[in-house]
């Protein structure tokens, strides 16, 4: 006997999942979800859990979504953020279909106002992303509890050795190429537009594989910032191998030292004496530390003793004497005198 057919039923308007869904809202997710050839997601319990698809929108369309954004149910929008999206966007470097926007089941944004907002500030006509309506009534509670990957975890995946450390060496140097130490920028590079995306940390890793030579130890007891110490070697190396050479074995073992007014001894004492405050706090930062670095290494290249302070707080930032080997395209040799 022919068993007769049964015809799966669409799941129940969404109005009807949870309650306090008005008609635009229903009108809006139903909308989307059409456009998008997405479907209802239902467990084997029979809960309609939500739906899933794959779109790529417009400036148009990306304002319509973000103006949905509820600030109740929504983190801080961070500026900085945002500049990093549209900067990835404009350099070909935003990884489409990756990024996830959801909404809610009252048709309110709950994740995704940083990559919209980048999009809308960039160059780029389109990106593709992948759309979620989660039905729960507490979805947003979930969206922030796992942490975003970051550069030592991408490097990780990537079976790079001592990750955490190479990450805070790319950071430095990727502050250092994009001219955010420059001038007086070192005083005030440590927002989050100093801080390298992943892609962006990629590439400075691929310009100096060797970086993991450069895992120096500390030679003092903190109070400056050891992943620019290690950053200034990386350049130092591709400037000048042998006189780095020379250079980091007085710095690092105390090797050599002719007379204490010699650069590289003044570099040394005053690493020693670097301290931490009382809060663990405070010191050298990344732009301070690579700074005094490179003034020792001029004093030392040029033959001059140091006879006055090897740092004055304000002064100008000082790129190291030479030049990188790297293709003029890169914007490290237009820093490199």
């Amino acid at each position: 006997m022919k068993q007769q057919r049964h015809t799966i039923q669409p799941p129940k308007p969404v109005r009807k999942q949870r309650p306090g869904l008005d008609d635009e809202a229903e009108s809006f997710c139903e909308r989307i979800r059409r456009e998008g050839g997405g479907e209802w997601f239902s467990s084997r319990a029979g809960q309609v859990i939500g739906a899933l698809w794959y779109r790529e929108l417009d400036k148009e369309e990306a304002q319509e979504w973000l103006d949905r954004k509820d600030d109740d149910h929504q983190r801080n929008c961070a500026s900085a953020k945002v500049e990093q999206y549209a900067g990835e966007m404009d350099a070909g470097d935003f990884r489409h279909g990756i990024p996830m926007l959801i909404f809610d089941y009252r048709g309110r944004l709950i994740n995704g106002q940083h990559i919209l907002s980048g999009f809308l500030r960039s160059s780029a006509e389109t990106i593709v992303v992948s759309v979620q309506i989660n039905l729960h009534d507490k979805a947003y509670q979930a969206i922030d509890e796992n942490k975003k990957r970051t550069l030592k975890d991408t490097f990780k995946w990537n079976g790079v050795d001592r990750p955490t450390e190479v990450a805070s060496i790319v950071t430095v140097l990727h502050q250092y190429l994009a001219g955010c130490y420059d001038d007086r920028g070192y005083l005030g590079a440590r927002n989050g537009k100093a801080l390298a995306t992943n892609a962006q940390g990629e590439k400075v890793r691929k310009q100096f594989p060797e970086i993991e030579q450069h895992l120096w130890k500390d030679p003092g007891t903190g109070g400056y910032s050891l992943p620019a110490l290690r950053a200034a070697s990386v350049i130092l190396a591709q400037i000048d191998p042998d006189h780095h050479k020379k250079f980091f074995a007085v710095l690092i073992e105390g090797l050599h030292i002719d007379s204490p007014k010699d650069p590289v001894a003044v570099l040394r004492t005053a690493v020693l004496k670097a301290r931490k405050s009382a809060n663990g706090r405070g010191g050298w930062r990344h732009g301070e530390t690579i700074l005094r670095v490179f003034k020792a290494w001029n004093h030392s290249i040029r033959g001059e003793s140091i006879t006055g302070p090897l740092y004055r707080k304000g002064e100008p930032f000082q790129p190291p004497l030479g030049r990188l080997p790297v293709p003029e395209s890169t914007r490290a040799s237009r820093r490199l005198q």
